[in-house]
């Protein structure tokens, strides 16, 4: 019988990485010390949330952290946030990095799913195939893979096709959008209080999904399954409203020359 890893469908490859970001700072509350920069994760609930294992039938029930380590989180976070005040006190403000030379978010994503060693390995290339299949597609485009607002606004854009079966955005839409992303990010104290590996794993992360978002819309389309559709359409607006706190995909506007994503 083939692994599971190796059979993986693109609808649980996405669902398991929706997962593992909204679970990634819970699962390890006492060690964890770089909180996503989306501020709604310190909101929470363990005692609601479920990661399932896909393809062996089992389901991991996430118990409510210990008080010690719901403290150490919070504790993570708000030294983070400190951390993003202080950077933006002192103007030496980014969104770009400086690639470490190395991936870091498939290895980390496919830590938290495998069951052992092999299937650890697996996961890890499939989520570097999607790593490699966003980078190769905006090279060809030339657009700059080491900016988290280009990435961001690339999420974005995908999403707005997937959510409406809409357009892809023009080349004038996308670069109206991408400075808002950059001012969201340059604000965000979350995001600021990151390292340079730390916005690499940012941009990987949003990266992955937007192949995943891409793969299994398409493939729904292409098999005229409605059911696949509207999970995935669903999918996509949960990714948006993950890395943008208070943002939904439905208020992306759009007119000649523009694109704006209605935030709170």
């Amino acid at each position: 019988m083939k692994s599971w890893v190796r059979t993986m469908t693109a609808g649980a490859m996405l669902a398991a990485m929706l997962t593992w970001l909204c679970l990634a700072t819970t699962v390890e509350a006492q060690t964890y010390t770089s909180p996503y920069f989306n501020s709604a994760m310190g909101n929470i609930d363990a005692t609601r949330a479920r990661a399932r294992r896909f393809g062996t039938g089992r389901e991991q029930r996430l118990t409510r952290p210990t008080r010690e380590q719901q403290l150490a989180y919070e504790r993570a976070v708000e030294s983070q946030r400190e951390r993003g005040r202080l950077v933006i006190r002192s103007g030496r403000i980014a969104t770009t990095f400086a690639h470490v030379g190395y991936s870091i978010a498939p290895r980390k994503t496919a830590e938290f799913f495998a069951t052992n060693e092999d299937e650890r390995q697996q996961l890890e290339q499939m989520y570097k195939g999607c790593l490699s299949h966003y980078e190769q597609t905006v090279n060809k485009i030339r657009r700059p893979a080491n900016d988290v607002a280009v990435t961001l606004s690339d999420l974005i854009s995908v999403a707005r096709q997937v959510r409406h079966d809409a357009a892809p955005l023009t080349q004038a839409q996308f670069d109206s959008l991408v400075p808002q992303m950059r001012e969201f990010l340059l604000r965000s104290e979350m995001f600021q209080g990151r390292d340079n590996a730390e916005k690499q794993q940012a941009h990987e992360d949003i990266a992955i999904t937007w192949s995943l978002l891409a793969d299994r819309y398409l493939k729904a389309r292409r098999a005229n399954d409605q059911r696949a559709l509207n999970m995935v359409r669903e999918q996509a607006k949960q990714a948006v409203a993950y890395y943008i706190d208070g943002a939904s995909i439905d208020g992306v506007e759009v007119s000649e020359g523009q694109a704006r994503l209605s935030m709170k």
